[in-house]
């Protein structure tokens, strides 16, 4: 199956599809419905995507994201990878909050703006979460 016909599928199901905007021509994030993310340094700075894309991208913050490692350790990660991560988390909690708001919603209201500061309690209660 295509990724044209997944993201077809998933619109028709009324599912909501985040991903990171690297290397645009084989991502689902080149389509639309999609959620694409884009990630910044701690200064604002854009440092991806790296393609063209010609639709809107959520940026948040991919630099020196801090995870769980093997050996009960901790690592820094960067990139888009963490930054879909954050968006992915963001959603889930409005999602809890508000489990009747539905997905078109929460594509155009990320898609609309770029996230300069994510605060979750006020995008639950634009939401109405």
């Amino acid at each position: 199956m295509s990724i044209k016909s997944v993201v077809k599928v998933m619109n028709f199901h009324s599912l909501l599809r985040v991903d990171k905007s690297r290397n645009q021509a084989k991502k689902y994030a080149a389509f639309e419905n999609v959620l694409a993310v884009g990630s910044k340094d701690r200064e604002g700075h854009k440092i991806s995507p790296i393609g063209n894309i010609e639709k809107s991208i959520v940026y948040l913050p991919g630099t020196n994201i801090v995870t769980i490692a093997p050996n009960n350790s901790y690592s820094t990660m960067f990139g888009t990878s963490p930054a879909t991560a954050i968006l992915t988390g963001i959603i889930a909690v409005v999602l809890e909050a508000n489990p009747k708001i539905e997905n078109k919603t929460i594509y155009k209201y990320f898609n609309k703006e770029t996230l300069e500061n994510v605060d979750v309690l006020r995008i639950l209660k634009e939401l109405g979460g």
